[in-house]
């Protein structure tokens, strides 16, 4: 299993954790209403580092995938992400 990189920290809060895939991930915090108080009265981020990546190959890579998102594929240098 491909270990969490933030486990220590989600711990640190009462995190219990789970397996998806050969990744771990957090499952919760415990008390679901303080979770929705805290990502909605506050600032929060998901860690979703367990999920897949999509690689395209081909010479109209870049125009095929900047037609189907919202971000400026174009601009992009290689091995980077917006």
């Amino acid at each position: 299993m491909t270990p969490l990189p933030l486990r220590e920290f989600h711990q640190s809060l009462g995190a219990s954790f789970l397996d998806i895939n050969g990744s771990e991930v957090v499952q919760n915090f415990g008390d679901a209403s303080l979770e929705h108080r805290a990502l909605t009265g506050s600032c929060a981020f998901l860690d979703l580092s367990y999920r897949s990546r999509l690689v395209l190959l081909g010479a109209d890579r870049q125009k095929l995938l900047n037609g189907q998102v919202t971000n400026n594929i174009k601009e992009l240098k290689p091995g980077t992400g917006c």
